[in-house]
């Protein structure tokens, strides 16, 4: 685990929607902790609007429990958006803390282009130059 609070996300895949529009979606949390209790506020990138009614959650921590977050969002527009989850986890009268970042894909994901270089495999033959040379070897 990273340093701060012991939360991570059960599903590290992007929330992939088809177009932009309202969905609903379940984020799944899981921690080690035992005991203790987790609070978590929930914030956008442009973009993407959470129209959830609520945007804090808190949680009692028990042993190997998931904890699942009820999620509705606005997407506006094709492209990646975020959602944070900033995260506090109190357990013996000590707070650590997380900010853990969900994305979410709107419609296709855009496709790097590759440059095309003259060195590829397909015309190395071309990209070498041929120079005239000499040599000449003399006795020991």
């Amino acid at each position: 685990m990273k340093p701060g609070a012991a939360v991570k996300l059960k599903n590290t895949e992007p929330l992939f929607f088809a177009a932009p529009g309202v969905y609903e979606h379940s984020l799944v949390l899981v921690s080690p902790s035992q005991t203790g209790k987790m609070a978590i506020d929930l914030s956008s990138s442009e973009g993407v609007d959470i129209v959830s009614p609520a945007r804090h959650f808190e949680f009692e921590l028990q042993a190997d429990s998931e904890y699942q977050v009820p999620l509705t969002l606005s997407a506006t527009a094709d492209g990646r958006f975020y959602v944070q989850l900033h995260i506090s986890v109190e357990a013996d009268d000590v707070t650590e803390t997380r900010v853990i970042a969900a994305i979410v894909q709107v419609g296709n994901p855009v496709v790097k282009v590759q440059k095309v270089t003259t060195t590829s495999s397909t015309k190395k033959a071309d990209a070498v130059i041929s120079l005239p040379a000499q040599e000449t070897i003399s006795p020991r």
